[in-house]
C-alpha cells in the first residue's frame, strides 16, 4: 500500500469515514462521506482535475502559482531547444549556450538543474560549475 492511501486510510479511521479497498493492492480506494463517492488511485485524487495535476507535476508551473504564498526555491524553465518544430514558437533560448549563461546570470554556484517534469531524483545534476550546468 502506498504512503499516502495509508495517510488516506488513518484519516479516515480518525475521522469515521466510510471507505473500501477496491483491488487487492489497497491502491484503489473509495471513500463515502454524505452519499457521495470519491476514488483514489494509486496517487490521483478526486479532487484535482486535469489541469491541476499538470500544474502540479511541472515543477515551474508549480513555482508561478505558489511562488507569492508558499516558501519555495526560486525556479526558472527553459524549453529545450531540441523540441519539436510545432513548440519551437515558444522558445525564449534558442540554444544551449544561451540557456547556460541566463542560469550564471540569475543564480550562484552551485546549481541544481532538473527536468521540469521528472520525478524520483532522476535526471537531478548539483552543478558546481558552469561545464557542468552546460552537459546536464
Amino acid at each position: 500500500m502506498l504512503t499516502n492511501i495509508r495517510v488516506l486510510i488513518a484519516a479516515c479511521q480518525e475521522l469515521n469515514i466510510d471507505f473500501e479497498f477496491l483491488h487487492p493492492n489497497h491502491n484503489f480506494v473509495q471513500i463515502k462521506i454524505n452519499d457521495n463517492s470519491y476514488f483514489f488511485l494509486n496517487y490521483a485524487t478526486p479532487f484535482n482535475s486535469e489541469v491541476d495535476a499538470s500544474i502540479f507535476k511541472d515543477k515551474g508551473l508549480t513555482y508561478q502559482l505558489l511562488k507569492d504564498t508558499v516558501s519555495i526555491p526560486y525556479t526558472v524553465s527553459f524549453l529545450s531547444p531540441f523540441c519539436k518544430e510545432k513548440y519551437r514558437k515558444y522558445l525564449e533560448y534558442q540554444n544551449i549556450d544561451s540557456i547556460v549563461e541566463e542560469i550564471n546570470r540569475k543564480f550562484t554556484l552551485p546549481v541544481i538543474i532538473k527536468m521540469n517534469f521528472g520525478s524520483q531524483g532522476k535526471n537531478v545534476f548539483l552543478c558546481k560549475n558552469i561545464e557542468q550546468v552546460k552537459l546536464s
